[in-house]
């Protein structure tokens, strides 16, 4: 059963992938600055247009008055594919990882490279013009794992 399902989720991620569209401009509810707030730290995250094949994006987190971590994000059209790229400095060698787009609409979009370690998803959701959803999620040790980020808009 878990073949079907990888086989029908391959074939989809190809049609999509072969059917992508060159506007990002379907992803403008994405561009802007948010914001994710804990009691232990705070989550900026940033995105912006660069040319009509790229969105470039940052996303940091903030403990106290220390930067913990940061990452550079972008998401490409390229070669009729739709691409999520992450570079953290401090993880992977600083190499930049890759996601291939397989689903996307006018209010959400989602990235999956099942050969990272975690995670394996990410996916981008409109809840309404104020708040987004990001969600990372994978197996670890066999189990599916998930976090949920809800970005407010900054205004």
């Amino acid at each position: 059963m878990k073949f079907i399902v990888l086989i029908i989720t391959i074939c989809v991620a190809f049609i999509t992938n072969a059917n992508a569209q060159s506007d990002l401009d379907k992803l403008n509810w994405m561009l802007g600055k948010w914001q994710y707030k804990t009691t232990n730290y705070n989550i900026i995250e940033g995105w912006k247009i660069k040319n009509d094949s790229t969105l470039v994006g940052y996303s940091y987190t903030i403990a106290g008055k220390d930067t913990i971590s940061s990452e550079q994000t972008e998401i490409i059209k390229k070669n009729h594919k739709i691409i999520f790229n992450a570079t953290v400095k401090e993880q992977n060698q600083s190499a930049t990882i890759p996601f291939l787009m397989y689903a996307f609409s006018n209010d959400s979009i989602a990235f999956e490279n099942t050969l990272h370690d975690f995670p394996q998803r990410i996916i981008y959701k409109k809840v309404n013009t104020e708040i987004i959803r990001a969600s990372i999620e994978g197996l670890i040790e066999g189990r599916l794992k998930q976090r949920n980020f809800f970005y407010e808009k900054v205004k």
